[in-house]
């Protein structure tokens, strides 16, 4: 009801009619603002549903791409064992024929780089086929040790110090994919061996029980990572080095998970890095 100037005067500011115009303006008033703030609310569940459409599309396209990157890579990696084999037994040949130190030289030089193909080939079959084949009931400490020793073997001509205290968790069995978590181990190591200096390095391996989860924490005095490429760090293909595929971070996360453990990073630039590990001693039921 709309009421001219006229009328509310001669009705008085008590009259019937002025509280009902009063009244038709108010609930017009409410009207208008329930319906701005729906609109307010429509646009932000529209903008925000779109956003997420968006984030969707790009990881289904993302993930499309890694999958494809994934096959090619496996395929490759497959084809290069064969001749990474047949280097290694030349290099077996040329060592028991010479006992020349310069050839021996050469050669390990010449090892070294099967050793580092290897792993790289791994990390590439590790990512692209069947995450979890078999698990097992088996000593952690033992692959632990396993790792350490391989990594130290690797490394043995520098003078990086090694402290562990995993005896916290000695004779403790825990269901896992050994090969699987023996990677995991290894991949860790590596990165903590090439972050330190060879003269001055030190890495800290520590392990402890917590309730129903294992945490291994591998801890470094490297050079760090920094903060713009930490959030990156573990995703596929993505590495800080000058040589790698990026896989070794990603292969760790993907196994850890499907274990149904998480993998946490802290890192400092500068400062060094830390890992921690945390795996569920019994197998997951739905693993």
């Amino acid at each position: 009801m709309v009421l001219n100037a006229r009328q509310i005067s001669l009705q008085g500011r008590d009259s019937p009619l002025i509280l009902l115009a009063i009244e038709e303006i108010t609930k017009r008033k409410e009207a208008e603002d329930v319906l701005k703030r729906d609109n307010i609310t429509l646009d932000s569940m529209v903008n925000k549903r779109s956003k997420e459409l968006l984030r969707l599309q790009v990881e289904l396209v993302r993930a499309r791409h890694l999958s494809a990157v994934g096959t090619l890579a496996a395929t490759v990696a497959h084809e290069l064992r064969n001749p990474l084999a047949d280097i290694a037994v030349s290099i077996h040949r040329i060592r028991k024929i010479s006992k020349d130190p310069l050839v021996e030289q050469v050669v390990a030089g010449i090892a070294a780089r099967i050793t580092e193909s290897d792993q790289i080939i791994n990390n590439i079959l590790m990512y692209s086929k069947a995450p979890i084949t078999r698990y097992e009931s088996v000593r952690i400490n033992d692959i632990l040790r396993g790792s350490i020793d391989k990594a130290a073997q690797k490394y043995a001509a520098s003078r990086i110090s090694i402290n562990t205290k995993i005896d916290g968790t000695k004779d403790l069995l825990v269901d896992v994919d050994p090969v699987r978590i023996r990677e995991v181990f290894n991949n860790v190591l590596d990165n903590a061996f090439e972050a330190v200096d060879r003269a001055s390095g030190i890495i800290e391996i520590g392990s402890a029980i917590d309730d129903s989860k294992v945490s291994i924490m591998i801890k470094d005095n490297g050079k760090g990572i920094a903060r713009k490429d930490l959030k990156n760090i573990a995703s596929p293909f993505f590495t800080t080095k000058t040589k790698g595929t990026g896989l070794g971070l990603a292969v760790c996360k993907q196994v850890v998970i499907l274990h149904g453990g998480s993998i946490t990073l802290d890192s400092a630039e500068g400062k060094g890095t830390t890992v921690v590990i945390t795996l569920p001693i019994r197998k997951r039921k739905d693993a």
